[in-house]
């Protein structure tokens, strides 16, 4: 009998999970989901009442977001303060579940008004654990009016429950930063006067917004837009510049940036065209060039103004660089839309990840949990490719001041931003002595220099051995030369060329852990500097990275930073 008993309540457990699941992938509608989950937990467990009590964003009130057994002033009204002296503060604080048998004969805990007016005795308590960098989202409760001890088995189904309402959570808490996201994104794009389009790059198929139609004239609601429709626009004299920009970002760059003149389809009104893009080559779908389109002949016709008329020449240079300014400012908008698109199904895939290991790692086997981490390897990565992305545009764009700089001071600079981000600085060997010259440099361009430097000898670490990273600088005639060495695994001779281009990855060595971008960083912060850079080392041996810069020999009266 008990037997059977056992095997009645896992099978009204199990479909409980299977019921819910099916519901959490299929509505988006929140205060839906929760309430189906607090119906089906009860029924599971055979309770009076149970509620998911949601943390409230002053972390330290509770409301009753949903529930069933409950009459008409408790759901969406009721609070509870999660005190140390609380059942619900206590759950919160450990993360571990809190079970109360009887609270007649509860000790540790006080308990809210309304548990008591309904009668309640039996109380058992599971966190609804939050996404990655988000606190938890509540609680969720059952409640027996009768004395109960809940078993290791219900404990660990409702931990397993609580688990999958956090997980339903969390998609929705994507879904609707990807739909913020988006509006985010038509809206700059609208306020820049953008359009936007997809390229195939196989079939020269364009998939483009309703601004990008209007800028080209086009106005049929059964448009069919390809590469070769867009030439035909093209004035002749044009044609063979856009069409060697396009080839280029296919073959080299990857970049598509091109200005170039159209007769508009509904008017035939002479116009100047400007297009950006990039070469999207990666994952398992086909090559495509995604950009935006802008309408430009208002600022080409003020180019010719300017020539022609030196009378208006400030005004019209003053008019035209606050649009260019603002043009800039709404494509780093876009950017960085486009950046947050990007992180937020990395973090949920990352969080989803986490809870296979944590929650159901057993079950996974050894094989599933090895996917299951490097899932959240490959979202790592991709985060930090995002980051170095945008750090090499910053770099790229940033205003330069150069100023005389203590090269030893700049260094430790360097080094203690490392260390506020998780950096052990023990691992690095400082040799740079007080007499030595100023250098001309850019404050926090060298400090990013010189980091990412010595992030790159920390990744390319030897598997035998721990790292140590040695920065140095000498005189080098008029130049100050700044040394980056580590005991790693070093770079062959024929990679050393080529290790500051962007997104060189060093295939037919070690795998490298790294984006691709860091050395790209470097070389172009140093270059925007007017210095030089380098690499010398060998496989087994280390490397060792050197940057140029100018030396001062007197710059006292210049104030030294």
């Amino acid at each position: 009998m008990i037997l059977d008993q056992d095997h009645s309540r896992q099978l009204r457990q199990q479909t409980a999970l299977a019921q819910f699941g099916e519901l959490a992938l299929h509505s988006d509608d929140l205060d839906e989901i929760l309430t189906e989950a607090c119906r089906l937990v009860g029924e599971a467990l055979g309770t009076d009442f149970a509620k998911v009590v949601e943390l409230q964003p002053d972390g330290n009130t509770l409301l009753v977001r949903a529930g069933v057994g409950w009459t008409e002033g408790v759901v969406g009204v009721a609070t509870i303060q999660a005190t140390d002296d609380t059942s619900e503060g206590y759950a919160l604080k450990t993360g571990e579940p809190m079970i109360s048998p009887d609270i007649d004969e509860e000790t540790r805990f006080r308990y809210p008004d309304f548990l008591i007016t309904y009668g309640v005795k039996a109380v058992a308590n599971v966190i609804i654990i939050g996404g990655t960098d988000r606190p938890p989202f509540g609680i969720l409760q059952v409640d027996s009016r009768v004395r109960r001890e809940f078993s290791e088995e219900d404990v660990a189904f409702l931990r397993t429950y609580a688990n999958l309402i956090a997980a339903t959570v969390e998609r929705l808490s994507v879904l609707n930063e990807t739909r913020d996201a988006s509006t985010r994104l038509r809206l700059a794009l609208e306020a820049g006067d953008l359009g936007s389009f997809e390229m195939d790059v196989a079939s020269g198929h364009i998939t483009s917004s309703d601004r990008y139609d209007s800028i080209f004239g086009i106005v049929s609601v059964e448009k069919s837009w390809t590469w070769n429709a867009l030439l035909e626009q093209v004035v002749p004299e044009d044609r063979a510049g856009i069409a060697d920009a396009m080839r280029s970002a296919l073959a080299e760059s990857g970049e598509l940036r091109v200005e170039f003149r159209i007769e508009r389809a509904e008017d035939s009104a002479p116009r100047w065209i400007e297009l950006r893009g990039r070469l999207d080559d990666q994952g398992d779908s086909p090559p495509r060039i995604v950009g935006i389109a802008a309408d430009i002949t208002d600022r080409k016709l003020a180019e010719q103004a300017l020539v022609m008329s030196n009378g208006t020449l400030e005004a019209q240079v003053s008019e035209r660089t606050n649009s260019l300014a603002e043009s800039n400012a709404q494509l780093d908008a876009f950017a960085y839309t486009v950046s947050h698109d990007l992180r937020a199904p990395l973090r949920a895939m990352e969080g989803f990840a986490r809870i296979l290991q944590e929650d159901h790692g057993a079950g996974l086997g050894e094989e599933g949990y090895h996917y299951a981490s490097r899932i959240v390897g490959a979202a790592k990565r991709m985060e930090g490719l995002i980051d170095d992305l945008l750090a090499f545009s910053r770099v790229q764009r940033a205003d330069v001041t150069m100023k005389w700089t203590d090269p030893a001071r700049a260094i430790r600079n360097a080094i203690t931003e490392l260390r506020s981000a998780g950096f052990d600085e023990s691992a690095v060997t400082l040799k740079v002595t007080p007499s030595f010259p100023p250098i001309k440099a850019d404050g926090m361009i060298l400090a990013q220099v010189i980091g990412n430097l010595v992030l790159n000898a920390a990744k390319f670490k030897a598997p035998d051995r721990s790292a140590h990273v040695t920065i140095r600088a000498e005189r080098c005639a008029e130049r100050v030369r700044i040394w980056v060495e580590d005991n790693g695994i070093g770079i062959a001779p024929e990679h050393q060329a080529r290790i500051f281009n962007v997104f060189e990855r060093l295939h037919g060595q070690e795998t490298y852990p790294g984006t691709g971008v860091g050395l790209a960083i470097v070389k172009a912060g140093v270059e925007r500097m007017g210095g030089t850079c380098g690499v010398e080392g060998d496989l087994g041996v280390g490397s060792r990275f050197w940057i140029e810069l100018d030396a001062a020999e007197n710059s006292a009266g210049e104030g030294v930073s």
